[in-house]
């Protein structure tokens, strides 16, 4: 047994040794642990005279068996430790992946100890040798006899207690075999329950956000709540509010997501990345001082608009001009006032005569109809296209469509350059037919074929591929794009793209982090706040995106990527159990089948079915090698990362140089 003495030397030596090897520092020790930041320079001192509890939380929080903080020689010394009645002795440990440690316990009788929650999926066996012992989750224990076995999860608040005599037991801790990433992502608390804890919560997590918006890629706080985590998710809502600064807008976003006995707060930031934009030729520009202001207006989204702003986007929402519009009810939805533009009704329905009212949820979808226009940055790479077209055509046009789908993008094209003479492809039969529809009343030269098969001994000046995500084969629409050009003839490609990949780990990570990220955009424009209180069915609805997006996102970024295709499909399980049409909100309607296809597209893109995304620097790669020249770039739309080459939505512009 140790001695006092021994074990604040020891414990001072350990802890400081194992901090520093962490790369730690007394505050985020004591953020991570759990244990105040002056108990833990008292340890660090050796004057300090800590408990079971304290010791394994910071154990827990420096990722090292108990053992090795109260041992100099962990290996070879295992030494009994005792504090409050409760004695503890390593046995023995694995030192495999699938980490396990088993311990001797005694317990005096009357005797009690309850320990915080270890790291997530810790599970403990107890084997009970002499005495009675009460162990288990704090609200729901269990006791024990002689000779009796009980395994449970430990990654919540737990007790051992002795009521009636000495215990005598062996316990076996074992660790997951896929470590996640605490140490850079999650903190693991209880529920607090004084204000003190409360304090410390709520400093936590305005610690955290600053961190995320000096560019950490999220933060995670799992709470051990036991039952109802609904609750404590609505008190820490409620205390942030009361403490937010009102002069100012937060750059991140709070998601919480209530799961078994648990909260997990996730907080990402609201600006995902830099939207590059290189310096506009004015002498071309088709937009006015005035409506360029939307798209600032749509960037801006830390940036509270006055009154006179809103009302002026609003009248542009109302507006027939399909392309300011859609800015405009983008550019409102970014600022917490979830706006539709007013046109999107006639094109879904449009879209459901086209489609012969065929299932919202297909096994192949098509996410090319009319919620594209809500999809966030759509409507800022049609005007960013129209903006390259005139800065490159030299005056020229006539352009050939590639992938015209429903016929949006065309129409949007043409509200900004009127004078366009389009010649589109568009071999999808519900596409064509929506297309055909769209543009009934316009001079355009429609054909239903296949791009990659499209004969044609007419050159074109001018190429554009407007589609959010062409599911054409990438090297071989560029090979067609360049037979189709003339000399030194314009290849102008809105589409998106996700992070560079090297191997389909990689490359599912990509596609998912750059999914969801487009889908909590949606998320935190419906959310419960910017639309009102929903009704108990329509919330049925939403719940299954608002309580999973988060965790997958997560998992993503931490390259948990099968858990999350796990999670995925789970989600579209949930999803496909509900009819949208007892939905009255009709914003929340059309945002949530914006979703709905949006998932589905992942699904399908991770099948690798549809929309084989690739990265920019692949595409810039494979156009190279095809014979075309960049001669500009623009991210209009980050999903993911902060430079000017990583995932979001892209406008390119090529030249025809062989």
């Amino acid at each position: 047994m140790i001695s006092n003495k021994i074990l604040q030397s020891t414990v001072a030596k350990r802890l400081e040794i194992l901090r520093k090897k962490r790369e730690l520092t007394m505050s985020g020790l004591a953020e991570r642990s759990g244990v105040s930041k002056g108990t833990l320079s008292v340890l660090e001192d050796g004057s300090g005279n800590p408990t079971i509890s304290t010791l394994w939380s910071i154990a827990d929080a420096l990722e090292v068996p108990f053992n090795e903080l109260i041992n100099t020689e962990p290996q070879i010394n295992r030494r009994q430790f005792e504090a409050d009645g409760v004695s503890v002795q390593l046995i023995d440990q694995t030192n495999t992946d699938l980490r396990i440690e088993a311990y001797h316990m005694m317990i005096k009788a009357n005797s009690h100890r309850k320990s915080s929650p270890h790291p997530a999926g810790v599970e403990e066996q107890v084997t009970v040798l002499t005495g009675h012992l009460l162990i288990g989750a704090l609200n729901n224990p269990k006791l024990l006899g002689p000779g009796e076995h009980y395994r449970f999860k430990a990654d919540c608040q737990h007790i051992y207690s002795a009521p009636t005599d000495n215990v005598s037991a062996l316990i076996t801790m074992q660790y997951p075999k896929e470590r996640q990433l605490i140490s850079e992502y999650t903190i693991v608390r209880s529920v607090p329950t004084t204000k003190d804890e409360w304090d410390d919560l709520l400093s936590l997590i305005s610690h955290h956000s600053i961190e995320v918006t000096n560019g950490l890629a999220v933060f995670r706080l799992v709470i051990r709540t036991g039952a109802e985590p609904e609750i404590i998710a609505r008190n820490i809502e409620a205390r942030l509010l009361n403490k937010r600064d009102l002069n100012y807008k937060t750059a991140v976003t709070l998601y919480f997501s209530p799961e078994q006995e648990q909260l997990c707060l996730y907080i990402f930031p609201k600006n995902k990345g830099y939207t590059y934009t290189s310096p506009s030729n004015t002498t071309t520009s088709v937009i006015d001082q005035q409506k360029n202001k939307i798209i600032a207006y749509s960037k801006a989204n830390n940036i509270s608009l006055n009154k006179g702003q809103i009302e002026a986007l609003k009248t542009f929402a109302s507006q027939e001009n399909l392309l300011y519009a859609t800015l405009a009810a983008e550019a409102l939805s970014i600022q917490d006032i979830p706006t539709l533009p007013h046109q999107i009704n006639h094109f879904i329905a449009q879209q459901y005569t086209a489609q012969s009212n065929e299932p919202l949820l297909e096994k192949h979808i098509k996410t090319h109809n009319a919620y594209q226009l809500l999809h966030p940055g759509y409507a800022r790479q049609i005007l960013t296209t129209g903006e390259m077209l005139l800065k490159y055509s030299n005056g020229n046009r006539a352009i050939l469509e590639m992938g015209t789908e429903s016929g949006l993008s065309l129409l949007m094209l043409l509200d900004l350059i009127p004078e366009l003479n389009i010649t589109t492809l568009e071999e999808n039969s519900t596409d064509f037919t929506s297309l055909q529809k769209n543009t009934k009343y316009l001079n355009i030269n429609l054909h239903g074929d296949n791009s990659l098969e499209y004969e044609e001994t007419l050159k074109y000046p001018i190429i554009t591929s407007t589609g959010i995500s062409h599911p054409l084969h990438n090297a071989y629409f560029l090979q067609k794009a360049h037979s189709l050009l003339e000399e030194d003839g314009v290849l102008l490609v809105a589409d998106e793209f996700i992070t560079s990949f090297n191997s389909e780990k990689e490359r599912h990570q990509a596609l998912i982090s750059h999914h969801i990220a487009y889908m909590l955009d949606v998320i935190r424009i419906i959310s419960r706040d910017n639309l009102g209180n929903f009704s108990p069915n329509e919330y049925l609805f939403l719940q299954p995106y608002t309580e999973m997006l988060p965790t997958i996102a997560f998992m993503a970024i931490t390259a948990s990527v099968n858990e999350a295709i796990t999670h995925l499909k789970l989600l579209r399980k949930k999803i496909q159990t509900h009819k949208a049409n007892v939905l009255s909100n009709k914003i929340l309607l059309a945002y949530y089948h914006l979703l709905n296809l949006e998932l589905e597209a992942l699904l399908a893109s991770i099948d690798h079915k549809v929309e084989p995304k690739t990265s920019l620097e692949n595409f810039l790669t494979l156009a190279d090698s095809s014979g075309l020249e960049l001669l500009e770039h623009q991210r209009v739309y980050a999903s993911l990362g902060k430079s000017k080459t990583e995932a979001g939505t892209y406008v390119l512009v090529f030249k025809k140089s062989l």
